[in-house]
């Protein structure tokens, strides 16, 4: 079996109750600070710049738009949110939580979670989950 098969099979495997309470204490942690810091550049001019190129293709969905009444499909709210959640430049600014990890998959894992609640939770549980074991055993 290849690294990436048995990566994928563990993956496949986990389950939110099997996650240790630290790791799931801390993924929150990240997770709200990213949604704090994507609210904060919500209104900056590169997400509103990705906000009215989605507008303008008519794309609709169930998934919010951070800092808005908006909604779309989860690719371009995820497109949009990722803008938001960069647009102030605090990537590297949590010395507690690594700095730029969460700011990929938060803004993935929101519109995923808003369009399907039980896939989405489980997928961004998943991530979470790989992102620590991997740091955990010096891969990432």
């Amino acid at each position: 079996m290849t690294i990436a098969r048995a990566l994928a099979q563990r993956i496949v495997n986990t389950r939110y109750e099997d996650l240790p309470e630290d790791a799931v204490y801390w993924c929150r942690i990240a997770y709200l600070d990213t949604i704090g810091v994507a609210l904060a550049g919500a209104m900056e001019e590169a997400p509103r710049m990705v906000a009215d190129v989605v507008d303008a293709s008519g794309a609709t969905g169930p998934s919010l738009v951070l800092g808005t009444d908006r909604r779309t499909d989860c690719l371009n709210a995820a497109l949009i949110n990722g803008t938001a959640a960069h647009a102030l430049d605090f990537d590297n600014g949590s010395n507690t939580m690594g700095g730029t990890c969460r700011r990929r998959w938060c803004p993935r894992c929101s519109p995923q979670a808003t369009h399907s609640a039980a896939a989405g939770a489980t997928s961004c549980w998943r991530t979470r989950s790989v992102s620590k074991r991997a740091r955990a055993s010096g891969v990432a």
